[in-house]
This record gives C-alpha cells, structure tokens and sequence, in this order.
C-alpha cells in the first residue's frame, strides 16, 4: 500500500497520461482540502465492517481496509488507503482511489462514468457500464467488464486479466484502449483488427 506522499506522486503522473481523470483525489492529497460540490464528505479511520450506503454525492476518505459493500447511489470520490475486498457500487460520476490492492471478492460495480486507481495489484473485477478509466500501478489478474462508449486500461506490470463487454460498443476499436509499462510508464499499445 502507498503512503499519501508516494500516492500523490503515482496519481499525480496516472493524471497527466490520462487528462486530468484522478484530479479530485490529487488536489485533495496535496491540499488537505475537499473540492466543491460534495452533498456530503465521510471519513472513516478503521476499517468498514458493515454495509455503507450513502445517499448525496459524496466525498468518502477511508483510513483502512474496505471488507463490506459500499453504496455510493449518486457517484463522488472514494479514497481507500487501504485494501478492496468487498462491492464497491456507483450510479453516479464517480472518482474511486485505493492505495492498496482490490482483491479477489471485489467486485466496483459502476453505471456512470469511472475513473479507477489502483496503487496495487487488481485481482477483482470492474464492471463498467459507461465511460471508464482503470489505471492498475501493479498486475491485473482479475476482471474487467468495458463500458459504452470507451474504456481505457492501463496496467503498471503484468496483465493476465480477463476483458469482456458489458454491452457491445466498447470492445469494437478504437473505442477502448489498452496501456502496458513497468511501474508508472504506461505504452499504448497498437490498435487491433
């Protein structure tokens, strides 16, 4: 899991390659101070071990390990600085941040537009339903569901996960985008046939 330091830093270049998708979560790291337009701003410092729901746009920080779900019905930015390993559930624009790793029981289910950071490896599975942005530092080894009308992926090392559709217009090029590299160095890969 990173520090806040050494996570600012590893958004902070996730959110020049990918125009500016991790800059709710990155002007919070380095201000301390929560952005505008949040019905509602949750901190937790332990780990969440019972169901959340929160109603509102929301502003989640949590301090701690995610092990049950979590409903966020009108989107927002969840901060994790710790491990997934529970449902995360959004129906609204949400900016979704774990420091640590999503592991194999997570399932980030998401209706609106996402954009996704994983500081870690991801070993659960994303579904996408809209536009989506899933930048892993680490390995992908779990699932990814695309979105309409694009999706793009980058993954810091090795990537063995599965990447299936939701609907059908996301897997049809180039409307989805694929990013290899070691570490925070992310390569565009050629488009495929």
């Amino acid at each position: 899991m990173l520090e806040k330091q050494q996570l600012a830093l590893a958004l902070g270049k996730a959110n020049i390659a990918f125009r500016d998708a991790f800059s709710g979560s990155l002007g919070y790291l380095h201000t301390g101070r929560v952005g505008i337009g949040y019905a509602k701003v949750i901190r937790v410092n332990s780990a969440i071990r019972s169901p959340l729901k929160v109603s509102g746009r929301a502003f989640i920080e949590i301090h701690g390990d995610v092990r049950a779900p979590i409903d966020v019905p009108d989107g927002g930015l969840i901060l994790v600085h710790g491990n997934l390993d529970a449902t995360l559930k959004t129906s609204g624009i949400a900016e979704i941040v774990v420091a640590g790793r999503v592991r194999p029981a997570a399932e980030i289910e998401a209706s609106e537009i996402v954009s996704l950071f994983v500081a870690d490896d991801f070993d659960g599975t994303l579904s996408a339903r809209s536009m989506s942005i899933a930048c892993v530092k680490g390995n992908a080894t779990g699932v990814i569901r695309t979105g309409e009308p694009s999706t793009t992926i980058a993954i810091g090392n090795d990537m063995s996960a599965a990447i299936l559709p939701v609907g059908a217009a996301a897997l049809l090029p180039p409307s989805w985008r694929i990013h290899v590299g070691r570490g925070d160095q992310y390569h565009r890969l050629p488009s495929l046939p």
